[in-house]
């Protein structure tokens, strides 16, 4: 028997869809370096020996700290532009 469609057009389909497929999915934890494509490179290259895991670890180390330094500039400027549009 084929499943009921996820967002059903007619009351009586949306009845009966219990599945939990139309129920938004909760987000899954993220590792400090996940989404990035410098840290993808990182892991890629360790996973293919092309780097050993200490200059892996010093190159996530080097990478956290730029993403540091530049998330702090970001909320910096942020805080001035709240500061700006306060003022007027």
């Amino acid at each position: 028997m084929p499943s009921a469609p996820c967002c059903p057009s007619s009351p009586r389909s949306a009845a009966r869809n219990t599945s939990r497929s139309c129920a938004p999915r909760p987000r899954t934890p993220r590792s400090p370096f996940a989404g990035t494509v410098a840290a993808d490179a990182i892991k890629a290259q360790e996973k293919d020996k092309e780097i050993g895991e200490d200059d892996a670890r010093v190159s996530e180390k080097q990478l956290d700290a730029v993403t540091k330094k530049y998330t702090e500039l970001v909320d910096e400027l942020l805080k001035a532009k709240e500061a700006e549009l306060l003022a007027v």
